[in-house]
């Protein structure tokens, strides 16, 4: 599922094109005199949302979505200068836009959901992965011995130890 926080409703003249069948989809995005063509390897495009990955500046992106096989959704974003469209990046799943900047992706991988974060490339406006380090997995356990939790892997920077036999 898509999730803005500050969605703007607006209609723009999105279409698919008709294409023989086994080969890639494509659809059509215009934008006052300016247009772009795009595709997808599996699904049609079904959806047009604008919406604001970053309140602070001047732009307001637009993303095709559609399904995709299996129901893994794909997203392609977009962003208008005033005079040209810009293709962002293609995203697969759930992305989360809160305009604070960064696309949150979720992803399922078996037993927990990964979280994947993207912003927009100063220069180039593309949206970047921004590597973590550690993912929060949602799993409790029950701790059997006292250990430390570092904050990085060079374990320089200690931020707090679980004790024994308590809940984490």
């Amino acid at each position: 599922m898509f999730i803005a926080s500050n969605p703007h409703p607006l209609t723009l003249p999105f279409q698919n094109i008709p294409w023989p069948p086994g080969l890639r989809l494509k659809y059509n995005l215009p934008i006052n005199d300016s247009k772009t063509d795009g595709e997808f390897e599996d699904g049609e495009g079904d959806s047009l949302t604008i919406f604001d990955i970053d309140t602070t500046d001047r732009y307001m992106e637009v993303v095709v979505h559609t399904p995709g096989q299996s129901d893994d959704d794909v997203y392609v974003f977009y962003w208008y200068d005033g005079k040209s469209i810009h293709m962002m990046g293609s995203l697969s799943r759930w992305p989360v836009i809160k305009g604070n900047g960064i696309v949150y992706v979720n992803d399922w991988m078996g037993f927990w959901q990964k979280t994947e974060k993207y912003i927009p490339d100063r220069d180039s406006r593309r949206l970047v992965n921004v590597p973590q380090e550690f993912y929060y997995v949602g799993i409790e356990a029950s701790v059997s011995e006292t250990f430390p939790i570092y904050r990085t892997r060079d374990l320089k920077d200690k931020i707090a130890s679980l004790k024994k036999k308590v809940k984490s």
